[in-house]
C-alpha cells in the first residue's frame, strides 16, 4: 500500500502547500480505505467492489 500511496502522491509534490496538504490526506484516506478493504472491513468495501 505504501508504493500506491506514493503513485497517489508523486504528482502533488509540485503544488503549492495549500493544495498539497489536501490531496496528500484524500490521498491517504483513500490508500487507507482500500487497505481496510482487503484486509475484509465492510464498511470499504466499495472501494474494490
Amino acid at each position: 500500500m505504501w508504493k500506491f500511496y506514493n503513485l497517489l502522491t508523486g504528482a502533488n509534490k509540485s503544488n503549492y502547500i495549500d493544495s498539497f496538504l489536501d490531496r496528500s490526506l484524500n490521498a491517504t484516506e483513500m490508500a487507507l480505505g482500500i487497505n481496510s478493504a482487503l484486509h475484509g472491513d465492510n464498511r470499504y468495501a466499495w472501494f474494490i467492489d
